[in-house]
């Protein structure tokens, strides 16, 4: 995928946040024990962790940005969550609708995209918009890492607000029938005191969402608080139910 496309991609993914965080009114940060919660509703189901995928973004009270500033402020965000900017592969894009410069860390363990980004309006009448996106893929225990502290940190700094949300995968040898997947997402809630809200389900594919005591207050859906959301899905590819916990939902494919 090259840098263009990534950022219509992002303006996509953007959109779409910005529309459930919006309706939610006000969103926290995922804490550690929220973090812990996840692990505990991900190992009741029997799945075995492999990753942890942090995902904070922001809009800035910036009026606009150059190519330069925005690559001053990706190189700030890596260096401030401790990554080595000297390995950092650097792309950038410009066109007509935005202005985007990427900084791609990949160390053993993790890989980090930090993304500046200023998207610019279809009409005279709306104002530009300056992002701040950081993504962080981790093989490492996802509450020890600190990550979410540093993003938040570093977003608040700029004058942003944190929106941040935290995602564990697991994987369970086999396939499992649907009556099996919705069981072991009803344990993995119960688990966690979580109340579901909403179960979607098709084919090799279902998916829950709730609200637990246990983790920070997530967003308003319909009325209703969500801070929950699990997935599991099968993959004949190399025979494995893929199961995914994400708070306050899941931002990533699976």
């Amino acid at each position: 995928m090259n840098v263009k496309q990534y950022g219509l991609i992002l303006l996509t993914m953007m959109t779409v946040i910005a529309y459930i965080f919006g309706s939610a009114g006000e969103t926290m940060p995922v804490a550690a024990n929220t973090v812990r919660a996840l692990e505990t509703a991900l190992q009741t189901t029997g799945a075995q962790i492999d990753q942890t995928t942090i995902h904070g973004w922001t809009v800035l009270p910036w009026a606009d940005a150059s190519e330069q500033e925005l690559a001053v402020l990706a190189e700030m965000a890596v260096r401030k969550l401790d990554l080595p900017p000297g390995k950092a592969v650097i792309s950038r894009s410009a066109s007509g609708r935005h202005k985007l410069v990427r900084f791609d860390v990949t160390e053993s363990g993790y890989e980090a995209a930090v993304i500046a980004q200023v998207l610019y309006p279809l009409t005279s009448s709306g104002k530009p918009e300056v992002y701040l996106v950081i993504n962080i893929d981790s093989q490492v225990d996802g509450a020890d890492s600190g990550w979410e502290d540093k993003i938040t940190q570093i977003i608040a700094e700029q004058g942003g607000k944190p929106h941040i949300s935290t995602c564990l995968t697991g994987w369970i040898d086999g396939k499992l029938d649907d009556e099996q997947k919705r069981a072991l997402l009803n344990h993995a809630f119960l688990a966690i005191h979580a109340t579901v809200h909403d179960t979607v389900s098709d084919f090799d594919y279902i998916s829950m969402s709730g609200f637990s005591p246990a983790m920070v207050p997530g967003l308003s859906v319909n009325g209703r608080k969500v801070n929950i959301n699990m997935a599991m899905r099968y993959s004949s590819k190399d025979n494995r139910t893929y199961c995914i916990a994400g708070s306050p939902v899941v931002t990533r494919e699976y």
